[in-house]
């Protein structure tokens, strides 16, 4: 935030927008109240620090309440019977799945969850009862609601937390009278947060919960010792058991930072799953455990924990609010396992050391300004490229349609990544921001795919027809990337946007609506290129002396080649260092993927325009055929006839596609031709033999045509069709014809 100060030395907090709401200049030390954002109630703070600097790194929004979360805990209070508690859960339900919540909302639906929970229930409402209370509970903890859980600080955040946890003990009591050996209640999907298993046990010496983890090796496990399934010294042989795995909630109960014996204090943080084990007694409460002669076992699965060293096995202190490690001791740990002993029943977790690599003010300076300043650059590059390929690219073809779009589409991602990238204090804003992001890259790449295979299809196919693929290029290049954004959309569009970045998130495998695209993008692409690249190899090692139009298409195909091969690469690392800079915050990756994004632009402005020969023809043709130019560098021919307008290569290869398919004899081209010269001079069929490289003895002698009649037609095709020199089976037949 930036400072303000006046001239009395006093530090000012400057004004700012935060979470829809606009904070006013205010006095250090001072705490600011502003109502709350549009459609809620209540009033928000946030204390400007003594350094003149807004604190904590959020406004306090714990009184906001929406009118809608405000009004299902209202009914609540009143609901009278099940069918009643089933529809006002049900709402809930449906409410906190597609909305976005407030810090107030969190704490008033929390209660309005609690309140109607009933204490008696039916058996056919059992189901619907747990299913609704525990999606519920997943909707409130999970990553989309993570601005809601910012808004609550220190204690609220962990009461909310201990708050829902209980919920779900609370609905697992009421339902376990309908528990029995042959019918658990398992509550476990992929795609929760919150899983659940309750079951009726025979006693044995160790039981293993959950019972999915016999086929399921990624689920964290509980061992329970048979000392603990005995009440009050009591043996009995069947016991209740709830077992409840968080994956969320966890980053929303902080544990204090750890202090070194230097007394430097280390940040931790919660490195596992939150893992709850209670048994339910005979009174239907939860029975307190402790004291165990033999240990609690639990196994955590903590592989990938990036910059995080020295786990402590915890448990979590209902009274206190706080982490606790009192009975409880790390057993085993490698990289991917850690397990715990501990001597009572209650919630498990495994906290670990942050030495995570924070970016210093200097680097965050360099990385904003090569941001910046190389986007900037790349946006330049590709508004010039798509000028010089819309002004001067009229013989390009297809080629220069799908250059023209790729430029487009990094043209609209690079711009709205500059100005978009870190809009979070938005969520709704971020989501469409991180949408269309998603978006015009994959378009990207699919354009890049489409360069390859017209690459590829240049060289295979000998007359590319001229009725125009360009319908089929659109309905791939922007139709492939707008079905897999909405397919993301509709599978959870609650994953767009993350706190730091308006991107996907990586946490719950939601990255691959991009990385699995872009991968098979890459492969085909490479595919194609290599295909190219052994054509090309393969007829450059023949062993004849091409003429000057078969040197130029050899030499625009490897060019072409070329640049496509370093784009597919500039791309592929370009990401690669993306996902790896998001997922570990290495500074290097930071580094190598904000200069390789910016390169991107200036590239594709080099190597297909600077270094574009074709392009350079069409520029001088055009500017020797400007009314504009002066006399000295216009054309000759263009004197002779001053109302005849410049006609681009690509027209007449147009008209002489229809005769070049049907016409099988050199006369018969030439006639074509004649017809087609008509009275100028410039597509004259005495020009058009010469530059065939045919001599009128060659064309009228009998016995010359006999020798010469299988290289005419081809040459005449060159002739009239300027794509004849793209195709690498057309410089094949050239060579056939060859007589030396």
């Amino acid at each position: 935030m930036k400072l303000l100060e006046n001239d009395a030395k006093q530090l000012f907090c400057d004004m700012t927008t935060e979470r829809d709401i606009d904070w006013p200049k205010t006095e250090f030390g001072m705490t600011a109240r502003m109502s709350c954002p549009i459609g809620s109630t209540g009033y928000a703070e946030w204390i400007c620090g003594s350094d003149g600097l807004w604190k904590p790194d959020g406004p306090d929004l714990s009184r906001c309440v929406s009118s809608w979360s405000k009004g299902l805990l209202m009914d609540a209070e009143e609901a009278d019977g099940p069918l009643d508690r089933l529809e006002f859960l049900h709402e809930i339900q449906q409410r906190t799945r597609r909305e976005s919540l407030i810090g107030g909302d969190l704490i008033a639906l929390s209660r309005a969850i609690k309140l109607l929970i009933p204490t008696v229930i039916y058996d056919n409402d059992v189901d619907k009862f747990i299913e609704l209370v525990v999606e519920s509970v997943n909707n409130m903890a999970k990553d989309s609601q993570s601005l809601a859980w910012n808004d609550l600080k220190g204690t609220k955040r962990h009461m909310v937390a201990d708050m829902l946890m209980g919920i779900v003990d609370q609905v697992a009591i009421v339902i376990s009278p309908f528990v029995t050996p042959d019918n658990p209640r398992i509550i476990m999907k992929p795609n929760i947060d919150v899983g659940l298993e309750i079951s009726a046990v025979r006693v044995y010496d160790y039981i293993a919960f959950p019972s999915t983890s016999l086929y399921r090796t990624t689920d964290d496990t509980v061992n329970i010792p048979r000392e603990a399934l005995t009440l009050r010294n009591n043996a009995i042989d069947e016991s209740k058991i709830l077992y409840v795995a968080y994956s969320s909630i966890g980053k929303y109960l902080e544990p204090e930072p750890f202090q070194n014996a230097d007394g430097t204090m280390v940040p931790r943080q919660v490195a596992s799953k939150i893992v709850s084990l209670s048994i339910i007694n005979s009174d239907n409460k939860i029975q307190t455990i402790d004291h165990l002669q033999k240990p609690v076992i639990i196994t955590f699965s903590t592989e990938d924990q990036v910059n995080l060293s020295t786990p402590q096995c915890v448990w979590w202190n209902h009274t206190r609010l706080q982490w606790s490690s009192y009975g409880c001791v790390v057993n085993l740990h490698n990289t991917t396992h850690t397990v715990c002993h501990c001597n009572h029943l209650t919630y498990f977790a495994v906290l670990m050391n942050v030495h995570h690599q924070e970016l210093t003010i200097g680097h965050n300076i360099a990385l904003t300004f090569i941001t910046y300043a190389g986007c900037t650059l790349s946006i330049v590059c590709l508004l010039l490229s798509l000028f010089a390929f819309q002004c001067f690219g009229s013989s390009g073809g297809d080629r220069i349609f799908i250059h023209k779009n790729l430029c487009l589409s990094l043209l609209i991602a690079e711009a709205v990544f500059l100005g978009g990238i870190w809009q979070t204090y938005n969520s709704f804003r971020c989501s469409i921001i991180a949408g269309v992001l998603h978006y015009f890259f994959l378009a990207a790449f699919s354009w890049m795919l489409l360069e390859g295979f017209e690459l590829y299809y240049m060289l295979v196919e000998v007359f590319q027809s001229k009725d125009s693929k360009r319908f089929y290029l659109l309905l791939f290049g922007y139709g492939f990337p707008l079905s897999v954004v909405a397919v993301s959309i509709w599978f959870d569009r609650f994953s767009y946007g993350t706190e730091r970045y308006c991107w996907l998130r990586s946490d719950n495998y939601f990255i691959l609506a991009f990385v699995g695209p872009v991968a098979i993008i890459l492969l085909c692409n490479t595919v194609f290129l290599v295909m190219t690249l052994f054509i090309v190899c393969s007829h450059s090692s023949i062993g004849y002396t091409p003429c000057k139009q078969d040197r130029d298409a050899l030499k625009n195909v490897r060019n072409w080649l070329k640049g496509s091969i370093a784009l597919v690469t500039l791309l592929g690392l370009t990401w690669t260092f993306g996902l790896l800079w998001i997922d570990e915050q290495s500074i290097i990756m930071a580094y190598a993927f904000t200069v390789m994004n910016s390169l991107q632009g200036l590239f594709i402005f080099l190597f297909h325009v600077v270094f574009n020969d074709r392009l350079h023809k069409d520029y001088r043709k055009w500017v020797k055929h400007s009314f504009w130019a002066p006399n000295c560098i216009r054309d000759d021919s263009s004197h002779t006839s001053r109302t005849m307008p410049y006609l681009p290569t690509s027209n007449v290869s147009k008209a002489g596609q229809a005769v070049s398919s049907s016409s099988s004899t050199a006369s018969e081209l030439l006639r074509f031709t004649k017809h087609l010269g008509g009275k100028s001079d410039e597509y004259s069929p005495l020009l058009a033999t010469q530059r065939a490289g045919l001599t009128d003895e060659q064309i009228h002698c009998p016995s010359m045509n006999e020798k010469y009649s299988s290289l005419a037609v081809p040459r005449m095709v060159a002739a009239i069709d300027p794509r004849y020199h793209n195709s690498v089976q057309m410089l094949l037949a050239r060579q056939r014809c060859n007589p030396n």
